[in-house]
């Protein structure tokens, strides 16, 4: 299913993220240590440039000095010890893990967070070359890609970094087509995605090549929809999960794309391949700017219905599947918008994805064969990936634009607030009707529901 993807390999000793050259005079300094496995991780963190700053000058966004031993070295700097294993192993949230292979968190978690809002301390963070530890730091963040760019960061570029990982286990990596290889000319072989995935644990079902191909045939399927994967760079982590076939993810963007998988030791690869969408759902994120979070129903709309009809274009399922799942699942959409609206308390996931649904339909009534393609592509080459922020109005005027026609805000317009919605005369346009086992699909909307999986929506790879 993953067309273009390169073989998988080891991760180079150098992980993504670190920097063994030369160390800038301003930098985070990273030195992990352990006593007897990752959950007693301590992160000896020094940083430079800061002989005229005071410990108070920073934050901590978990913890505090409850874990974080300040000191200064006699050069001046700043120094000091994250109890990140023991955050890691006590924290409730799903943006911690801590195994005896390794411990996951937000960088925001143990990196000093400047308290001035002027970006007073500058990137990168930089592995301390001197350690001997054996653990790998891994992390996906840039000061190029920050959305405050210009060598340094704020609190608020804290607040939205990534992931970060400490690992004794070797992550694997893998390369595809990136960002417009297959439908900018000129740019095929020339732009490659790096993804790398580091499995925090041992004892999963699949072994690390088994669990990395699982990611990267559904990244490649992304990838496809995208034009190339809409992310130059990708760090994925994989946790375990106490609960067996009921997988857990979630995307941190800022300063580069990172993304969390949990999946149960006893997930199978059948189960992952065929039945999860979790996965799909996340790496849709991956591919557009994030928009506030107050209002979700934009981001969390466009993922859960993209979602199925990725799989479905890529015949990760049957395409009946598909329309089953909007047949089931769109009347909660439409009982949002009836009683909230867009913009209210409804339920985002499926208010969301009905407003995606009516989209596509605009563009099938145009006879449009790449349906809302060209707006995803264009949030890419416009925007960037999910490093960075936008707003929802800006992302639907980047869609119009690309459509030709303002489908998207005049949609918006006229269900953003409560209104009298009735899905069953957009079932009778496509053909669609719910029976007792299953979906009942009527020969006169055939020719409609063909257009929502034109092909032209998944081009091959540019030769």
């Amino acid at each position: 299913m993953a067309t273009g993807l390169a073989f998988l390999l080891p991760a180079a000793l150098f992980p993504m993220g670190s920097a063994h050259a030369t160390q800038p005079e301003c930098a985070y300094i990273v030195s992990p240590r352990m006593a007897n496995d990752l959950r007693s991780l301590v992160v000896d963190v020094t940083i430079g440039c800061t002989e005229n700053m005071l410990p108070k000058d920073f934050a901590v966004a978990y913890g505090g000095e409850d874990y974080a031993d300040w000191r200064r070295l006699d050069d001046g700097r700043l120094t000091y010890a994250a109890r990140l294993g023991a955050l890691a192993s006590a924290a409730s949230s799903a943006d911690f893990t801590a195994t005896p292979r390794g411990v996951m968190a937000p960088v925001d978690a143990w990196l000093g967070i400047p308290m001035a809002t002027d970006g007073t301390v500058p990137l990168p963070i930089v592995e301390d070359p001197k350690n001997a530890s054996g653990i790998l730091f891994l992390h996906n963040l840039t000061a190029e890609r920050l959305p405050h760019a210009g060598g340094a960061i704020t609190r608020e570029d804290w607040a939205f970094g990534g992931y970060t990982v400490f690992t004794d286990r070797k992550p694997m990596q893998v390369m595809t087509p990136g960002p417009g290889a297959f439908t900018d000319p000129g740019r095929t072989g020339a732009r490659q995605a790096e993804i790398t995935v580091a499995v925090l644990d041992d004892g999963f079902a699949m072994d690390d090549v088994a669990i990395t191909a699982w990611i990267t045939s559904f990244a490649g399927l992304v990838g496809r929809y995208w034009g190339g994967f809409p992310a130059d760079n990708l760090l994925v982590a994989v946790t375990p999960h106490r609960r067996v076939n009921d997988p857990f993810g979630r995307v941190r963007g800022g300063g580069g794309p990172t993304l969390l998988m949990r999946i149960s030791k006893q997930d199978s690869p059948k189960f992952l391949h065929e039945k999860d969408w979790v996965l799909t759902h996340e790496l849709v994120h991956v591919g557009a700017p994030f928009a506030p979070a107050r209002r979700p129903w934009f981001m969390e709309g466009m993922a859960t219905y993209l979602e199925p009809l990725i799989r479905g274009l890529g015949g990760a399922i049957p395409r009946r599947a598909v329309w089953d799942e909007r047949v089931r699942a769109m009347p909660t959409g439409a009982a949002a918008l009836n009683t909230e609206g867009l913009d209210g308390r409804g339920h985002p996931y499926w208010s969301g994805a009905l407003f995606f649904l009516l989209a596509q339909y605009e563009t099938a009534k145009l006879g449009h064969p790449d349906g809302l393609a060209p707006c995803f592509r264009a949030f890419r080459r416009q925007l960037g990936d999910a490093s960075q922020r936008t707003s929802i109005q800006n992302l639907m005027r980047i869609c119009d634009e690309a459509l030709g026609k303002p489908i998207m805000s005049d949609l918006h317009a006229r269900y953003a607030s409560p209104s009298d919605f009735d899905i069953r005369p957009l079932w009778q346009a496509l053909g669609l009707k719910r029976g007792k086992d299953g979906t009942i699909f009527a020969p006169e909307g055939a020719a409609m529901r063909d257009l929502f999986f034109n092909s032209a929506q998944f081009p091959e790879p540019l030769s």
